[in-house]
């Protein structure tokens, strides 16, 4: 288990002190190629992962092989973010 506050405890546990957990995820796009959208990406401002997305067919990947719900949550909210507006927006949060 893992320390209150720590990315492992809010990933393990929906359920803390009798309340259910929201998530909030925040990415900010660092780099913009034909080939490639990269973001990093993390638990409030921390952003301590990347994730890459190919625009062409809008397949994405986390650099640490770990695509959990925070990746898959936040890679659906910059997807529908393109699809609604026609680009990969700068900077973009989930919250729940």
């Amino acid at each position: 288990m893992g320390e209150i506050g720590s990315r492992s405890t809010y990933e393990d546990y929906s359920i803390f002190k009798g309340q259910a957990m929201g998530m909030m995820v925040a990415a900010r796009r660092v780099e913009t190629a034909t080939n490639v959208v990269r973001y990093e990406f993390g638990f409030e401002d921390r952003f301590d992962r990347v994730l890459t997305i190919d625009p062409t067919t809008l397949e994405a990947r986390v650099e640490d092989g770990n695509f959990d719900s925070a990746a898959s949550a936040i890679t659906a909210k910059i997807v529908n973010a393109w699809r609604s507006g026609g680009d990969f927006p700068p900077r973009i949060i989930f919250a729940s």
